[in-house]
């Protein structure tokens, strides 16, 4: 299944509101998004059920000294 980058957009925008801090394409076929830490598992979830193909595949983290920023591969 092809899903466009602005369609995952236009969805995550929908399905979070205000819990979603940002999301832009940086390059074709990646979608960044910014979420509030509270609302993750509501949007790996939201993306899981409409799109059922998609993959949990890498959750890495960086370090920021007192605060660690996690990056989900979808």
């Amino acid at each position: 299944m092809t899903v466009s980058e602005e369609e995952i957009i236009g969805f995550l925008k929908h399905e979070l509101g205000e819990d979603l801090i940002d999301v832009w394409k940086q390059r074709e076929r990646r979608v960044f998004a910014k979420i509030k830490p509270a609302a993750v598992r509501r949007a790996v979830k939201a993306l899981k059920d409409k799109y059922s193909s998609l993959r949990l595949m890498t959750i890495s983290a960086v370090d920021h000294g007192l605060d660690f920023e996690f990056l989900y591969h979808i």
